[in-house]
């Protein structure tokens, strides 16, 4: 009863200014117009937001600094596994990072997953709905690796998933399995945890 307390609290305190934030950051770098009153702007869709986010928590995640030794302790590459629309989005978002920020990120995209597949780099792997069945052959995969998986299915955090990005009521939000990120080195900012809708402990 306390848990469910718990979670209308967080989704009604930090829901709307999350998203506020996601948008404006997307508005800047898909280049909008500054003046609304001179243009009308176009309303970005499911999987344009789902790209900002991946990107957010890059800037909210610190990978261990022996197996991954890049930017101390942060990554810059979003991998896809399977075929999702966010796919799109993703390069959308590497073109425009560039050329209004000058920031520099790698997109990799792995198709479906088969057996074998070195899935092992320090990464933001992004799961695609189709792939999630094949959950736990992906982090056998990854052979106690760090990466940070992310799903856009809440079941996926039961299955081994460190964060599952939600669409609720036109807004994107999103849970986090703490417990399966710290099994996997990966240290999630406060700031992350407290704006969630969820947290696994």
């Amino acid at each position: 009863m306390n848990r469910s307390r718990k979670y209308s609290q967080r989704s009604g305190r930090f829901g709307r200014p999350v998203a506020l934030i996601a948008l404006l950051l997307l508005a800047g770098l898909l280049g909008w117009p500054p003046s609304a009153a001179k243009a009308t702007p176009t309303i970005p869709k499911e999987y344009e937001l789902k790209a900002v986010y991946l990107y957010n928590f890059l800037q909210f995640v610190n990978w261990p600094a022996g197996p991954c030794t890049v930017n101390g302790g942060r990554v810059e590459e979003i991998a896809v596994l399977g075929d999702s629309p966010i796919g799109d989005s993703l390069q959308t978002l590497k073109k425009e990072l560039k050329r209004s920020r000058g920031i520099e990120i790698t997109v990799r995209f792995y198709g479906p997953y088969v057996e074998g597949m070195d899935l092992s780099g320090c990464q933001l792997l992004f799961i695609s709905q189709p792939e999630l069945r094949n959950i736990k052959k992906i982090i056998g995969s990854l052979k106690g690796r760090p990466a940070l998986l992310v799903g856009d299915d809440e079941d996926c955090l039961d299955q081994g998933c460190m964060i599952a990005l939600l669409s609720q009521a036109n807004k994107i939000r999103w849970a986090v399995n703490r417990r399966s990120a710290e099994a996997s080195g990966l240290r999630l900012n406060a700031r992350l945890l407290e704006m969630a809708m969820k947290v696994v402990e």
